[in-house]
């Protein structure tokens, strides 16, 4: 179980309005088993942050989707982890989601400083020495058509806990919350002496 608390950040809604997304950012104070590091025990430091891409893909481009982020992406963000870029990645794909719904893919992308979550990688290069033998132009062009960015926000983490037992985390549950005008120390302090500890028991 992981608690994150929404992050502000000029750059991030430049990025938005960069690839003309919706103006809508999740009001949330709090993530429940939010966007978890995807292998349970890794040792992660006490401050992550996340960036979270909320994303619509039509049901006939879903398995070119998976495919292109399989074959070219993940790569790519597998590079910029060696580099010290990031903590990881991981894409979610949204269970129990109609042909309506706002999104159905969201990627995650972990950082250990808020200063590394601003936007200062080369992706057109990385994607060259991710995929040496691909066309760096065409991956991008055919990614933008298969899918739509919805929105983006970013998160930084105040609470977790660890599990018992190593195990890979294949599936999360994630809670949006907003906390009442005023009342956001109390209900985070309740999410961390209340909850927390029987959380822990479970895990």
């Amino acid at each position: 179980r992981e608690i994150y608390y929404e992050a502000k950040s000029s750059s991030m809604k430049a990025s938005v309005s960069s690839f003309q997304r919706e103006n809508w950012v999740p009001s949330l104070i709090a993530l429940w088993y939010a966007f978890s590091l995807p292998v349970a025990f890794a040792q992660t430091p006490s401050t992550v942050y996340c960036i979270v891409t909320f994303q619509k893909v039509t049901s006939e481009n879903v398995a070119e989707y998976e495919r292109i982020i399989t074959e070219n992406w993940k790569p790519l963000h597998q590079l910029r982890k060696q580099n010290g870029k990031i903590l990881n990645w991981a894409l979610y794909k949204i269970h129990y989601k109609g042909a309506n719904d706002a999104y159905n893919y969201v990627s995650v992308t972990y950082y250990d400083s808020f200063i590394k979550t601003e936007p200062n990688d080369n992706f057109p290069e990385l994607m060259k020495a991710a995929n040496p033998k691909a066309d760096a132009q065409a991956i991008f062009t055919k990614t933008r058509s298969l899918r739509t960015i919805v929105s983006q926000a970013m998160y930084n983490r105040v609470e977790t806990i660890t599990s018992k037992t190593p195990a890979p985390i294949k599936y999360i549950v994630v809670s949006f919350q907003k906390s009442k005008p005023g009342l956001h120390n109390e209900a985070l302090k309740i999410e961390t002496e209340e909850w927390k500890p029987i959380h822990q028991v479970m895990a």
